[in-house]
């Protein structure tokens, strides 16, 4: 995917080191939001979010127990 691309993001507490999911690759959103199941890390380059802005998302997420 390059950087011009539309990406679609869901953003979620679960309890893991990063809130961002997507679609698998070659997938395309739908209303299921199960359908976004490939963890994004937040230092993924693509989407080049400022540190204080990753270490929030981050104790965020955190701070929700994974669910079971």
């Amino acid at each position: 995917m390059t950087h011009e691309e539309p990406r679609h993001l869901l953003v979620q507490a679960r309890g893991e080191q990063s809130p961002l999911c997507e679609p698998p690759e070659g997938g395309w959103w739908n209303e299921d939001i199960q359908s976004f199941t490939v963890n994004i890390p937040l230092e993924d380059a693509a989407l080049a979010l400022p540190a204080d802005l990753s270490d929030a998302l981050r104790s965020w997420s955190l701070s929700r127990p994974p669910d079971r």
